[in-house]
């Protein structure tokens, strides 16, 4: 049987209460995927950047790759009708 972990980085608390953090899945001691860069790729989500974020370039590409594919739910709620 292989073992594996989940780790919360928490970064901050928004204005709302909300944690913002970095939610990691470890297999034997090896980052095997950040779950925010696949939730951004698919764009489930949105990202509150820091440059004091150890991913912040990998969530920034991911977010960019998501918009050029198709809209996001951000994007859909900036344009005033959510879908």
């Amino acid at each position: 049987m292989t073992s594996s972990a989940s780790e919360i980085r928490v970064q901050d608390i928004d204005h709302y209460g909300i944690v913002i953090g970095i939610i990691f899945q470890w297999k034997k001691i090896v980052l095997r995927s950040v779950i925010q860069e696949e939730m951004l790729k698919s764009g489930m989500t949105y990202s509150r950047q820091s440059a004091a974020c150890p991913n912040y370039l990998s969530f920034e590409n991911a977010e960019k790759l998501a918009m050029a594919e198709a809209p996001t739910v951000g994007d859909r709620i900036q344009g005033g009708s959510v879908e």
